[in-house]
Parts: C-alpha cells; sequence; structure tokens
C-alpha cells in the first residue's frame, strides 16, 4: 500500500496505533499490536531513505492534549519524532488545561503542531463529548450557552468560541486541522475564511 500510495502521488501520511478491538467484536480474533505507530513510523523513515528518497512520505502523527499525565504525552511525542514525525496534529482544544497543554508542547517538541479545532454541533453533542469521550473538557458556561437554542444561534456561539480558541494560540501555531462536527459543513466553511484573513 505505501508502494502504491507514494506510485499515485500520495505524499502526507497520518499514522495512529487506533483503537483496540472491542471484545464483543471479537469473537475468535486478537487483536495485532506487534506493529505500532513507533513501528510504523520508524519503517516508512526508513524507506523515506531509500526506495522513496526522490519522493518521500511526510509523517504526521498524534498528540493528545488531553492527557491527564501530560508529560507522559509530551515523552511519547519526542518518541514519535525520533522515529520521522515531522508534524503533530493534536485533539481538540477545548479548555483552558488544553491551551496550556499546547504551549507547552510548543516550547518542547522540535517540529510543528498542527491545532485541532472542533466546533460543537450543538447541546446534545457538547454533553457527549463531555461526557463520553475521554479528555474531552468543555467549559460549563460554553454547554449551557448551547442549551434550548435554535439551530443559527447553535452555529453563532459554536463558531464564536471556536474562534477564541483560534485566535488564543495564532501567534504561536503552525497551522490548523478542522473536524466536521456531525456534517455540520457550514460551521467548518466559516472558520476556513476566518483563518484565511488572519
Amino acid at each position: 500500500l505505501l508502494t502504491a500510495g507514494n506510485i499515485e502521488g500520495i505524499s502526507d501520511i497520518l499514522i495512529i496505533t487506533g483503537d483496540p478491538v472491542l471484545q464483543i467484536d471479537r469473537v475468535d480474533d486478537k487483536g495485532v499490536f506487534s506493529f505500532n505507530s513507533y513501528d510504523l513510523m520508524s519503517f516508512l523513515s526508513s524507506l523515506n531513505d531509500d526506495s522513496f528518497y526522490s519522493s518521500p512520505y511526510k509523517i504526521y502523527g498524534a498528540l493528545n492534549v488531553n492527557s491527564p499525565n501530560f508529560e507522559n504525552e509530551l515523552a511519547r511525542a519526542k518518541r514519535k519524532i525520533n522515529c520521522g514525525a515531522k508534524i503533530l496534529l493534536t485533539q481538540p482544544i477545548f479548555s483552558e488545561k488544553n491551551l496550556e497543554n499546547y504551549f507547552l508542547a510548543k516550547k518542547e517538541l522540535p517540529c510543528k503542531i498542527y491545532a485541532g479545532i472542533l466546533p460543537i454541533a450543538s447541546y446534545k453533542n457538547a454533553l457527549f463529548l463531555n461526557n463520553e469521550v475521554s479528555g474531552i473538557e468543555i467549559p460549563e458556561e460554553v454547554i449551557k450557552s448551547l442549551e434550548n437554542k435554535t439551530s443559527n444561534e447553535v452555529k453563532d456561539i459554536s463558531v464564536s468560541f471556536s474562534k477564541s480558541i483560534i485566535n488564543r494560540i495564532k501567534d504561536n501555531c503552525d497551522g490548523y486541522y478542522i473536524m466536521t462536527p456531525l456534517k455540520k459543513i457550514d460551521f467548518v466553511e466559516n472558520l476556513i475564511k476566518y483563518i484565511k484573513n488572519l
């Protein structure tokens, strides 16, 4: 697949280990963990130096700014960089703690870091993210501001909050990647236009 992608002109690749297979879905299958993200990054980096020398892949990795043990996450990130990662993409940034971790990573890591921006799709979406997604902490006042609002009001509040995060990091940011919330493409279009005009 890597050779085929290189022939087709694919130049960027995000390498993550991913989540383990749920026990209920396994049946007789066993998870394969003998080749993790570090191993694949190292393997691809060696191919870049050899087979793909004329058109190497740019290797991306993940940075979890939501990690409760961010020192450990920084150590993992440094290992990814040593294995060949050139750019790290963060998990969605929502809270002050996320911002603190982002700025610390910018000081500690010798690579580019793209900030993850995820607009909130609705009040229910905010509750789900806050209660069901590990590490996500949306400020309580933002969640409350979405309750009982029309779709247009939700869009205004959500996009405005995302812009506030963008503004906080714009002077110390290598780039952004915006995640589309539940097919709300107009939220993303608004933010892309905003970033282009910064």
